[in-house]
């Protein structure tokens, strides 16, 4: 199960069900890709962010994919660390760059590559959109 966090705060009576709720999910899937923010609101504050997402890789085979913006992401598999950038554009905007992050990395895995590689198809696919008008 993959577990792409994403917090509307209209969707939810209160922040802190969709917390609870989030957290929940989290716990049930074999990978979660958020961003710092994201991480952050599950944990109670942007800062605990980072501490969540460490504890949520401790399942065995789960990967959790700690995505923060201009500065790469951090990726915790296996009891690895995975530190990765980005690749710099000029862009537009940042509408889609995480759906197509999500497009890359999962395509990547289920064509056979490495998790490393995987995860450098979807910042290439995230760098390419955001130099896009719209979301493609």
């Amino acid at each position: 199960i993959i577990f792409d966090v994403d917090y509307r705060p209209y969707s939810w009576p209160s922040a802190e069900i969709a917390a609870e709720v989030l957290s929940r999910a989290a716990q049930q899937c074999d990978m979660i890709v958020g961003n710092d923010e994201e991480f952050g609101f599950m944990a109670g504050s942007i800062d605990k962010g980072l501490d969540k997402a460490r504890a949520l890789a401790e399942s065995a085979g789960r990967i959790v994919i700690y995505k923060m913006g201009p500065k790469g992401a951090i990726t915790f598999a296996d009891g690895r660390e995975i530190h990765s950038g980005i690749y710099a554009v000029d862009a537009l905007k940042p509408t889609g760059a995480g759906d197509s992050f999500m497009a890359g990395l999962l395509a990547s895995l289920a064509a056979g590559h490495e998790l490393e590689t995987a995860i450098l198809r979807g910042s290439a696919c995230a760098a390419i959109t955001v130099t896009r008008p719209g979301c493609a």
